[in-house]
């Protein structure tokens, strides 16, 4: 019985490694896009309405 469970957890860490090894570059990208846009697109400082500004457009709230 012990190496029933011993080969479940083996299986279960496979399956983990496994999950982290194909998400984790597809979850980085994503919070890689949410840190840049989040930075062009600030309301008080944002690049896109910094930009705006100097075309003497009103910012985007």
């Amino acid at each position: 019985m012990h190496s029933v469970t011993a080969w479940s957890w083996d299986v279960a860490a496979d399956g983990l490694q496994a999950l982290v090894v194909f998400f984790l570059p597809a979850v980085t990208t994503l919070v890689a896009y949410a840190v840049v846009f989040r930075v062009l697109l600030t309301t008080d400082g944002g690049v896109v309405n910094r930009l705006l500004g100097w075309l003497h457009l009103p910012p985007v709230d």
